[in-house]
């Protein structure tokens, strides 16, 4: 008798299955970085344009401050260097986030192998039933026909 189904791979599943969660977490917290990065960027180019409009003004005064010019020069050049490093991290980041997803569609790829064991097992279980129930209704059936068939030979005999 087949009885109940028991996955005995249950356990790698279960790990298998912690090992993807796990990888999406890390496709989430590297998208959340570059993010971050994107937000940083606009902020920065913000920042800069609001530099520019202040220092377009600056100029259009009568009285030229070179202090202050320079100052903003400097400012300027600043705000610019961190977009370019800000630019340089969100690449990095961005590869960051292609391993990961590249580690989640691997740990995928390892539990749906996993996955259809099981379908695989479940199906030759289910046919293992069917073949003990059909054995059962034949053999239900064939001590009824011998039966029949004893009926008719003790109503021959008489």
């Amino acid at each position: 008798m087949a009885g109940r189904f028991r996955f005995r791979l249950e356990t790698v599943e279960r790990i298998r299955r912690r090992e993807q969660d796990e990888r999406r977490r890390g496709v989430a917290l590297a998208i959340q970085e570059v993010q971050r990065v994107k937000e940083r960027i606009g902020v920065l180019t913000q920042q800069l344009a609001n530099s520019i409009d202040l220092k377009r003004g600056l100029q259009r005064a009568e009285h030229v401050d070179m202090r202050s010019l320079r100052g903003h020069q400097f400012h300027l050049g600043d705000l610019h260097r961190r977009i370019l490093e800000s630019g340089e991290q969100l690449t990095q980041r961005r590869s960051v986030v292609d391993q990961e997803r590249a580690k989640l569609a691997e740990a995928s790829k390892r539990l749906k192998v996993i996955e259809k064991l099981r379908e695989k097992q479940w199906n030759r279980h289910v046919m293992a039933l069917r073949r003990e129930e059909q054995a059962a209704m034949d053999e239900a059936a064939l001590q009824k026909y011998v039966r029949r068939a004893a009926i008719e030979d003790r109503k021959i005999v008489t």
